[in-house]
């Protein structure tokens, strides 16, 4: 398909007025053209715009005016996404490369969603090695000012770092000593690069292998015990991410960093400024056992110390940490498992999650409630009779009649207490104990049919998966008898947000 003669006409009045002195008519100009790519669908611009000069409307963003600036983005961005990847790079490199030095953070923004879209073509990966400044500015835009060009700066080196040979180019000498100068730029920064550093030795075992030998691995692990508390804080932040695959965390014992880890936590008491460091050493372990819980409560016995202690904290911070902590771990059939073989540490932990849904402020109360769900949470597939008597026993412990007292909170007007004890309701309802529970409770049945108690969305929809939880149960039926099922799926039928039509009598003769 030929371009449109509007279209072609429009692009050369664009680069005859470039460099005109009134912007005004480049504006009028750009919105012409605007108008005119609105009408063409994206498959026609596919044929179309690789035959055109567009060159004149990068010239346009030399604009001093905000305005004309954002339009020509908008042209640039509808016009560049519809061009072969390979094609950008080699007809337009030299304006690819001044639009991302341009002082506007909207045109670096905007050249940068190109620049990722381009890198996840194998062939223009290969043409970027011939463009290496292309790659290094993006690369040096990680020490941006602006937050949203350095997330799209770390997007697109990411996405280069998909592929092997995307990462050989990452990682090699034409590139890699522009991400070492940027961390010399600020501690920000070097963080970003180490960021970028941490994604990519998660993607794969051999990106690790990579990422490892740049040394900027060891350089990161090293910050951990800098003395700086936030660097530190924000080095277990990324290393816990490396730790989430089994090769990164087999990496991080080999390099020793879980027993330095162990170490700093058992030496928290005799060092006033590590107490800072508690809750990021709580949350890398919890993190790690989230996936590992086997291996981090047998062999970091410290930290199973240090996690249950810190359930009583005076300090509600690192309370709440330890709290919320137990549930990531806890959500698991083999983190229950491994939680269960703690004996009476967990014992004790569930009677102060009770004593703390019972008695904290609020917000404490609601995140032990959560915490609460997740250990109870078992799926049908989990349901051996192990972890079914493991629930049931931990749902006994943490208060006398549990059932009653998350009843009662659920009829509270509290909008979170409400929806998280109903959520813990529909988490034992699920298992065949919780559902005898449930039908044994007085009154319990009648007030989860009963829609009128709910006048919000969100307690509706609470209760409603409760329902849901039962209807949809294989056992809920012969424990709960044909009657009072049928009641259920009528529930269950009528959908979340049911109201009962109310019947009006028209009377004859109107009022008085």
């Amino acid at each position: 398909m030929a371009a449109p003669t509007n279209f072609d006409s429009i692009i050369t009045k664009l680069n005859n007025y470039s460099s005109c002195l009134e912007e005004s008519v480049q504006s009028d100009t750009l919105l012409e053209l605007k108008t005119e790519l609105s009408l063409i669908p994206p498959s026609s611009l596919r044929i179309i715009v690789p035959k055109l000069n567009i060159e004149a409307i990068f010239d346009c963003l030399n604009a001093s005016t905000s305005e004309q600036i954002e339009l020509t983005c908008d042209l640039l961005e509808r016009l560049l996404q519809v061009l072969p990847p390979i094609l950008m790079l080699q007809r337009f490199d030299d304006h690819l490369l001044r639009a991302l030095s341009h002082p506007s953070a909207d045109v670096r923004q905007m050249l940068l969603v190109q620049i990722a879209h381009c890198l996840s073509d194998g062939s223009a990966v290969q043409e970027l090695t011939r463009r290496i400044d292309i790659l290094t500015k993006t690369v040096q835009l990680l020490a941006d000012d602006d937050v949203n060009v350095t997330a799209l700066s770390k997007q697109a080196l990411l996405k280069l770092a998909e592929s092997q040979n995307g990462r050989n180019i990452l990682f090699s000498t034409n590139t890699f000593p522009h991400m070492q100068a940027v961390m010399k730029a600020s501690d920000t920064a070097k963080f970003r690069v180490y960021e970028v550093i941490v994604r990519v030795a998660s993607f794969s075992a051999d990106g690790l292998v990579q990422a490892a030998q740049t040394g900027a691995l060891a350089q990161l692990i090293g910050e951990i015990e800098n003395g700086d508390v936030l660097l530190q804080l924000n080095a277990l932040d990324l290393l816990s991410d490396l730790a989430l695959t089994e090769y990164g965390l087999s990496f991080l014992e080999q390099q020793g960093v879980l027993k330095t880890l162990a170490h700093m936590l058992d030496s928290i008491d005799a060092n006033l400024l590590s107490t800072y460091l508690l809750p990021g050493l709580i949350k890398f372990f919890g993190n790690v056992a989230h996936h590992n819980p086997k291996e981090i409560c047998s062999r970091h016995q410290v930290f199973v110390n240090v996690l249950f202690t810190n359930l009583e904290s005076c300090n509600l911070t690192i309370q709440g940490i330890a709290v919320d902590t137990l549930g990531v771990i806890g959500s698991t059939a083999e983190g229950k498992l491994s939680l269960d073989k703690q004996g009476q540490l967990i014992d004790r932990a569930l009677k102060i999650l009770g004593t703390i849904i019972k008695d904290s402020p609020s917000n404490m109360r609601l995140r032990a409630i959560h915490s609460v769900c997740t250990l109870l949470t078992l799926q049908v597939s989990c349901q051996t009779d192990e972890l079914l008597a493991l629930t049931e026993a931990w749902f006994s412990k943490l208060f006398e009649r549990p059932l009653e007292v998350f009843t009662r909170i659920a009829q509270q007007p509290f909008v979170d207490l409400h929806c998280g004890s109903l959520a813990v309701i529909a988490a034992i309802a699920l298992q065949p104990w919780g559902q005898k529970a449930i039908y044994n409770e007085a009154g319990l049945l009648e007030y989860i049919l009963d829609r009128h108690t709910e006048t919000r969305k969100e307690g509706r929809d609470a209760k409603f998966e409760v329902v849901k939880t039962l209807v949809e149960s294989p056992t809920a039926q012969d424990i709960f008898g044909r009657p009072d099922f049928m009641r259920l799926r009528g529930f269950y039928a009528d959908g979340v947000y049911y109201v009962k039509a109310q019947h009006a009598v028209a009377m004859e003769g109107g009022g008085p």
